[in-house]
């Protein structure tokens, strides 16, 4: 692919008269829909008295229409297999589902009822008003989110950026009908939103729809919301004392898309901050070993915002050397700009992640909707265009002109107070000469006219075939040829993990180490030749399996498998690189016990299996990773060499035969191929207990659970999976109806399902206030007692089934995803026709099965409840 080629997308745009515009893109190759509506209002637009209200409405629309006046809306999209969800960001509010192709009217009628005709209840506000809350609490519970917002409140000054999206408690409570409605009909008007469609349907079908159900909707936008990220700009530094592991964040100046430099500055925080070929990743993190993590975070919307670069320091003695080398990249930056290599390796890594966004009807919908916010559609055909025009010069004045002193700022979170060597590199840094920016601004092209690229056709439909071989050694290679599409998936797993090694981590850390460099290239090297050819090769731990998998383009398959074989085959073990990931592993663990939901399900699982289990940690525990030898990982490799289930699979749209012969060249020459498969769980058989961890946080954290169908039990393990989903897979699930619905208990609860060869489990869990943890358990313990009693009726069977369905369609559109879903199942010993069979699978379960299962594992005697409050 070059920075020049255009995305095949049949774009096409129709307004009705009230001023509602629709954006539409027809896509054949899969029999789904995605619809997306966007309200052009978001936590930027509400008053002092109105923050939050954008996100309540957005739970609020669910609760009540003219048409589904009983909180029913969530029960008609299961029914009609449609997976419904939305969210709220500073200047958007988006309502999304997919569905099956020939449900796009009810999908259409969907939005119009939350567009159009939401009623809002005071039983409804009242009982939403505690899920927000609880949402708000649970914000506070994370916290790397919890600092986020710390950040966000103090950075900007009289924007209104500084509001956090979920709003305030104060705002909350005092919402009410009144001011609610008012809102409402503000801000859901034609004028300010618009709907994209994209996926296989009919255009006059859409068109019929759209003009039926929206033609009749009134009222005119409201005034723009004007802001900048405030004019009280200086140098500032913020530190605040909290109990747990330390945070670091420093934030840079981020420009709109439309702005004429925008993509300039990408790039620069791109080569300074985001991703592990950045530079700061590259010294923190793998040189120095200074930190476990480097993450940019946006906080912006369409306009002016910020850049929060955060930082994971590993002891708390490190800060300062954190801050100097930030400062020194930054400057380096800003005086030199970025190295002509790596602008185009950026380059190359923005243009195939933004090609690879056109997989997908979900990601087409975002992607159109994203161009229509910035009032530029013709930006979907011409990106590339745009990127080539950046040069080093531009980045140079982009930063020179916006990363200013003034505009900068820094954050500390920890357990003691910043210190005054801190301080004193501040200083250091705001006495150096600041270089001045070129006075002029180099306007962006004027706009195309968008009407040279709409489409008067619709992508065709494609019929994708299967085709099975045995390679050369031996080993299962399944093909899925898709004609006509450019992306390709590629997969190779091997049933090898941590049930099967000597030294616990073993396998995981080997994996992740075989990444880093090969007989024949260094990481820096492999990762050059990825990026220029939009490819990236990862590991996935799976628990008794582990995968490497990619996607590129079709014309890079070639170098993609050849560059995988040489991964699998002569890897070359890093001690230094090992020594990154063993910090970084451990500094995880660590933080996790800050992540009170990630600590109490560790805590659960030990109660279930044991503290000395072997199905939790990949990496194996703090004891463990300290052990570990890379003399060990060798020793795996070794292991792994000698012989294993290797699987591949891969799907893309270039000649089978073709794709054959790389698959034997590369893997059925190379790789010691045996059917053997031997796991050995390790765990202890306990008896169920209520524990209780009184650890006096914001927010209650419950899970019960226990064993489960094992999965060489095909049918149960099938069915066990329907069960899962009817106890707290969707909006129409046991769980989150009691729980959340009926009495507002709970902002997040589900229930969950995992299974190996000759073990299974399961859990449910709830999210709740403390002082209500008493009342939300005795209501979980309610619904398992009703079922069991009941038991399920075929009414939610059949509505579970039609949303497993589509949740099924919706995988597939990944052949990334598809690929390794297929090679995971054929190196367990699985073939093709158990994932070809997943739907026929899913119908023949019946109710009987479901309730003999549901009192044989979730009755009493195997409920593990594990409480922190």
């Amino acid at each position: 692919m070059k920075l020049s080629d255009r995305p095949d997308l049949a774009l096409q745009i129709h307004e009705a008269a009230n001023g509602l515009k629709l954006l539409y893109a027809s896509d054949r190759s899969n029999p789904i829909i995605c619809l997306q509506l966007y309200i052009k209002s978001g936590a930027i637009s509400e008053s002092e008295d109105e923050r939050g209200f954008a996100h309540f409405l957005e739970h609020l629309v669910f609760k009540c229409t003219n048409r589904f006046p009983n909180n029913d809306i969530s029960h008609f999209a299961s029914d009609i297999g449609a997976v419904l969800n939305a969210y709220t960001d500073f200047d958007t509010t988006c309502y999304y589902l997919t569905l099956p192709r020939e449900k796009l009217h009810e999908g259409m009628m969907i939005l119009a009822e939350m567009a159009m005709h939401s009623v809002f209840k005071a039983e409804d506000i009242k009982t939403e008003k505690q899920i927000v809350l609880e949402e708000i609490y649970q914000y506070k519970a994370e916290p790397d989110t919890d600092f986020l917002e710390y950040v966000q409140t103090n950075y900007f000054t009289d924007s209104p950026l500084q509001y956090p999206v979920l709003g305030n408690k104060q705002s909350l409570k005092n919402a009410t009908v009144k001011s609610l409605t008012a809102f409402y009909k503000k801000h859901y008007t034609p004028q300010n939103s618009f709907i994209v469609a994209t996926g296989d349907f009919e255009e006059g079908d859409l068109l019929a729809s759209f003009l039926r159900l929206f033609g009749a909707w009134e009222g005119k936008a409201p005034e723009p919301v004007e802001y900048t990220m405030g004019s009280d700009l200086k140098w500032r530094y913020f530190s605040r004392n909290k109990k747990g592991r330390e945070f670091i964040s420093f934030l840079l100046p981020e420009l709109p898309e439309k702005h004429p430099e925008s993509e300039a500055l990408h790039i620069a925080i791109r080569h300074l901050a985001i991703g592990k070929s950045s530079i700061l990743y590259k010294r923190l993190v793998e040189k120095e070993k200074l930190c476990a993590f480097v993450r940019v975070s946006s906080l912006s919307g369409i306009k002016a915002g910020a850049s929060a670069i955060l930082f994971a320091p590993i002891k708390p003695e490190y800060k300062e050397r954190i801050i100097s080398v930030y400062f020194e990249e930054l400057w380096k930056v800003i005086t030199h700009g970025v190295p002509a290599d790596n602008i185009e390796l950026i380059r190359s890594d923005i243009m195939h992640h933004w090609l690879y966004s056109f997989e997908g009807v979900e990601n087409i919908c975002v992607l159109i909707a994203a161009e229509e916010y910035n009032d530029d559609l013709s930006r979907i055909f011409n990106f590339g265009k745009i990127l080539c025009g950046i040069d080093n010069e531009g980045i140079i004045n982009a930063t020179r002109r916006y990363w200013t002193l003034d505009r900068q700022a820094f954050f500390y979170q920890g357990k003691k107070d910043l210190t005054q060597a801190a301080i004193d590199i501040f200083d250091e840094y705001q006495n150096k000469d600041f270089p001045k920016a070129a006075t002029t601004i180099q306007p962006k092209e004027e706009k195309e006219d968008i009407a040279n690229y709409l489409a008067n056709h619709s992508l065709a439909r494609t019929f994708p075939k299967y085709h099975v071989f045995k390679l050369q050694n031996g080993m299962d290679f399944v093909y899925n040829h898709q004609p006509g599409k450019d992306i390709c998936g590629f997969s190779l797993s091997f049933p090898l993990s941590q049930l099967n090694e000597d030294k616990k981590g073993s396998c995981f850390f080997t994996a992740n180490l075989m990444l880093h460099g090969t007989q024949h290239r260094s990481y820096d090297e492999i990762s050059r030749y990825s990026r220029e050819r939009g490819f990236n090769i990862r590991a996935f731990n799976h628990i008794d399996s582990t995968t490497f998998r990619g996607k590129c383009h079709s014309s890079n398959l070639h170098g993609a498998l050849a560059l995988l074989s040489e991964i699998i085959t002569e890897p070359k073990l890093d001690k230094g690189y090992f020594q990154m990931l063993k910090n970084t592993a451990a500094e995880g663990l660590r933080r996790d016990k800050d992540y009170s939901v990630t600590h109490a399900y560790t805590k659960w699982f030990k109660s279930l299996f044991g503290a000395k289990n072997n199905l939790y940690y990949p990496t194996g525990n703090l004891d463990a990773i300290n052990k570990l030898k890379l003399s060990d990982c060798e020793d795996w490799l070794a292991y792994k060499n000698s012989g294993t289930a290797y699987s591949l699979a891969i799907v893309g749209s270039l000649d089978p035969h073709l794709v054959l012969s790389y698959a034997n060249k590369y893997f059925g020459a190379k790789l010691n191929y045996t059917s053997e498969r031997k796991f050995n769980p390790i765990y202890e058989e306990r008896k169920p207990k209520l524990y209780r961890d009184y650890q006096k946080i914001d927010q209650a954290i419950i899970y019960c659970g226990g064993i489960a169908s094992p999965a060489s039990n095909i049918e149960e393990n099938t069915a066990f999976y329907v069960l899962s989903h009817l106890m707290g897979g969707d909006l129409s699930s046991r769980l989150y109806w009691t729980l959340r619905e009926n009495n507002g208990y709970a902002y997040q609860t589900g229930f969950d399902f995992s299974s190996i060869q000759d073990l299974g489990y399961w859990y449910s869990y709830v999210f709740c206030d403390p002082d209500q943890y008493l009342d939300s358990l005795k209501a979980l313990r309610r619904v398992f007692d009703d079922l069991l009693k009941d038991g399920f009726n075929e009414e939610e069977l059949t509505r579970g089934k039609k949303y497993l369905s589509a949740i099924t369609k919706m995988d597939g559109e990944s052949a990334s995803f598809r690929a390794a879903a297929i090679s995971n199942l054929l190196c367990l010993g699985y073939d093709l026709d158990y994932y070809l069979s997943r739907e026929e699978r899913l119908n023949s379960v019946d109710i009987e099965l479901l309730n003999y299962l549901a009192n044989k594992y979730l009755n009493t005697d195997n409920q593990y409840t594990y409480v922190m409050v």
